[in-house]
């Protein structure tokens, strides 16, 4: 099997095409191996890629972006081989997430949000379609999109991908509109990007079973405290401020002692997509100096305050239970 070695590319608008290419001598050759077909698909380590030709590549060099390179794990003195693969289905993915990173933004792209560029979570679906038609997405692949008129330049990184089929266990497949594409930014650019959805989120575990935490018999009690205190927060914020919907700040659960307050308190965060949950008794509270029960009380929320600060709405839920509450308020 034939080695190629990295060649460069002619122009930097190539880097946003997601293909690798060959000289056309060498193209033919696997074209004729793909009986004449176009479009060819190469497989690349565990990458299907496109294939394509261009002028100014010697024999047995490819070209390729940046981006393409980190991810196959190749450097400047690697080799790699290419071996034609006929795609017999599409495969397509039902979920694709990616986290993003900044790569170049113009000083002059408008930034709406706490001095942040706002982009929408269609309009990057919308971006990586268009980029990808007739390609494949591939799992672990990094590549970079134009936005805001090829103002801001991000770098995607693809986490995870989801097929629309649950029978099939490939590690890559096609992408269309019909594609949920969730996006998280990385701690080095939340300050300079900020990423809305309309989508609601999934804050409750897949494979949880209230009979397996210890509370079974409470299906009321905990339909009516999903309802009312986590609810609303699947849904992002701009679309919460759209409609006018308050959040529920806290839930008071009482009762005689023995009845399960405490119980349900402490499992119900197992329940949940989210942080560690705080868990504070009130007596622990009070303190004998001037201030630091207040200091205290607001310690409690310094985590989901940064966390919102930096990360909007992709910040994770935070929960505090205070137990004993009444030791304080009564």
């Amino acid at each position: 099997m034939v080695q190629f070695t990295p060649g460069k590319l002619p122009s930097n608008e190539y880097a946003f095409k997601n293909t690798i290419y060959l000289n056309p001598q060498d193209y033919s050759a696997f074209l004729i191996d793909n009986g004449n077909r176009q479009p060819v698909y190469v497989k690349a380590k565990n990458f299907v890629m496109l294939l394509d030709q261009i002028h100014g590549l010697g024999k047995n060099e490819f070209a390729a972006s940046a981006l393409q390179k980190e991810a196959l794990r190749i450097s400047k003195i690697d080799t790699i081989s290419l071996e034609t693969i006929r795609i017999k289905e599409h495969n397509p993915l039902n979920t694709v997430e990616l986290n993003v990173d900044v790569i170049h933004v113009d000083p002059t792209c408008p930034r709406e949000v706490a001095k942040a560029i706002a982009l929408d979570q269609g309009e990057i679906s919308k971006a990586i379609c268009a980029a990808f038609e007739g390609k494949f997405v591939n799992f672990a692949e990094q590549f970079p999109l134009a936005l805001k008129d090829g103002k801001l330049i991000i770098k995607l990184v693809v986490t995870r991908i989801e097929a629309l089929k649950t029978s099939v266990s490939q590690t890559w497949g096609s992408v269309d509109e019909h594609t949920i594409f969730r996006c998280k930014v990385g701690s080095k650019s939340s300050s300079l990007i900020k990423v809305s959805s309309t989508e609601a989120k999934q804050i409750f575990k897949e494979d949880i079973s209230f009979q397996s935490l210890g509370i079974g018999g409470l299906d009321a009690q905990f339909s009516k405290i999903f309802r009312r205190a986590f609810n609303s927060r699947r849904y992002p914020a701009a679309l919460i401020e759209k409609y006018g919907v308050k959040h529920c700040k806290g839930m008071l659960l009482y009762g005689p002692p023995g009845t399960g307050k405490t119980l349900i308190a402490r499992q119900i965060a197992k329940a949940l997509n989210c942080c560690e949950p705080q868990v504070v008794n009130g007596p622990q509270i009070f303190d004998k100096y001037v201030g630091e029960a207040e200091r205290k009380i607001r310690a409690l929320f310094e985590p989901a305050e940064k966390d919102e600060k930096e990360n909007g709405d992709e910040s994770e839920l935070h929960i505090i239970i205070f137990d004993e509450i009444d030791a304080i308020c009564r």
